[in-house]
């Protein structure tokens, strides 16, 4: 007899169900699960918002295939692990499977309708193999809460944790030493065998765990008696104590490497290691002072003090990384007064001297000056420039600089001859001639010069003359 003839005879809705064989599943009980109402509006699947009785309704479950209360078979109205609480469906009613299969491949609002058709207020009928469940609703309620059902996972979980194995040892290869495996604090004997474990470079030798190693957001300062790294200053204090100073932080006990001690001599004393003894430390108006009870320090003892601090690329305060600039541009540039006084003799004078002042590789000069006279004489100012070594007997220069402003009548040699000066003006001189007051910010650029001066030669006696200069990059 032929089961199936042909593959039109096979519901795409509800195919035959098949148990493997060859592979286990396990129960999985499903709880807590809140299942949201749906009705159908002109067709269109709709959420519950709080509809009436008599209202047909579906529930969608997180699975299907709602096993029975063993979690063995496929549920049915007789034997089922389906619970849940509600005021709008309350009471299960049976079904017949060919009736749901006849109704597979009708509209949805049309099959829910025809499944709930002779259902009463209140009660609903569960598709077991898909995980539906169809009602007609007694209440507004919206939704089943606390559902709880079983279902089978052919997938396993498994689930990690400690697992007791039975006693473990370490057998030596060639003899039958062993040696146990248990916790730090057990008691031993000198007998006793115990796995050690050594960090390696990465050229195989044993790295010295003592000294500490930065990274992780940790740096080792080490401070010492003569603050040779710049970390700190360390210092006797007592028979038990010594200090650090000058430290960027506060340290922490927990946080120190270890701490060599040396006679007044230099002659090596004694290692204290946190591992082997208690030191502890406290910080107090920029001084730190650690303590070992047990010390027998002398006057005079040199301590070299490892300690595990903040990531030096770290600003602390901000917890930022710091970027140092070794030029910064702030310190690319002199800036200088070279003359604020009153009643300048009439004789040309030359600031900041005769001899001028070396560039230093700066190659931007720029002047801003004041000059106030109430007689109506001629006062010139240059700005001068040579690259001979010998100051004295050098033949200095006049250079032309671009006037950025101007206050008062002011003339100069302009390409040669005197014309009146205004912003944009490139002079080599700057004339005063009437009794005023005038201010100017005179500017020279790529000034690859060995020294420069700045000349004055004033009409009279009875004046105010100020000037500052910028040298920059």
């Amino acid at each position: 007899m032929t089961m199936l003839k042909k593959q039109k005879f096979i519901s795409p809705q509800r195919p035959m169900p098949v148990d493997d064989k060859d592979s286990a599943s396990i129960i999985t009980s499903v709880t807590g699960e809140t299942v949201q109402l749906y009705y159908y509006n002109a067709g269109t699947r709709t959420i519950d918002a709080g509809q009436v009785a008599g209202v047909v309704v579906e529930g969608v479950l997180a699975y299907d295939n709602v096993k029975n209360q063993a979690g063995t078979m496929e549920g049915t109205v007789q034997d089922s692990s389906l619970t849940f609480t509600s005021t709008a469906l309350t009471t299960e009613k049976n079904f017949d499977n060919l009736k749901f299969e006849m109704m597979d491949e009708t509209a949805p609002g049309s099959r829910a309708a025809g499944i709930c058709a002779d259902l009463a207020n209140g009660e609903y009928i569960v598709d077991y193999t898909h995980g539906i469940i169809y009602g007609k609703k007694a209440s507004t309620q919206v939704t089943l809460t606390a559902t709880a059902y079983k279902v089978r996972n052919n997938s396993v979980t498994v689930v990690t944790g400690d697992i007791e194995i039975g006693a473990v040892e370490l057998k030596n290869a060639t003899t039958d030493d062993r040696a146990v495996i248990n916790a730090a604090n057990t008691a031993r004997t000198t007998s006793t065998n115990v796995l050690v474990v050594q960090p390696l470079g990465a050229d195989g030798k044993i790295i010295d765990s003592s000294v500490g190693v930065s990274g992780g957001g940790l740096s080792t300062y080490i401070f010492t008696p003569l603050n040779s790294f710049g970390h700190g200053t360390s210092a006797y204090g007592s028979g038990t104590t010594f200090t650090v100073s000058g430290h960027s932080f506060s340290p922490e006990a927990t946080a120190i490497v270890k701490v060599d001690r040396y006679n007044s001599s230099g002659v090596f004393q004694e290692t204290l290691s946190p591992n082997k003894v208690t030191i502890t430390c406290v910080t107090t108006a920029g001084v730190t002072t650690y303590t070992y009870a047990a010390g027998t320090f002398s006057a005079g003892d040199l301590f070299m003090v490892y300690q595990a601090g903040p990531e030096r690329t770290i600003t602390n305060s901000t917890d930022s990384a710091r970027v140092e600039e070794t030029n910064p541009i702030s310190l690319q540039v002199i800036e200088e007064s070279l003359v604020d006084t009153t009643n300048q003799a009439a004789s040309q004078a030359y600031f900041p001297s005769a001899s001028g002042m070396a560039m230093l590789g700066y190659e931007n000069f720029s002047i801003t000056g004041k000059y106030i006279d109430g007689d109506a004489v001629t006062t010139t100012f240059i700005v001068q420039g040579t690259n001979d070594e010998d100051t004295t007997n050098a033949d200095w220069v006049s250079l032309q600089g671009q006037v950025q402003g101007v206050s008062g009548t002011v003339t100069g040699l302009i390409s040669g001859s005197v014309a009146s000066v205004v912003p944009g003006s490139m002079a080599s001189s700057l004339i005063t001639a009437a009794a005023q007051t005038i201010t100017f910010a005179w500017t020279f650029l790529a000034m690859n010069y060995r020294y420069i001066r700045v000349g004055v030669l004033p009409g009279d006696a009875t004046n105010t003359l100020i000037i500052k200069i910028r040298r920059s990059n």
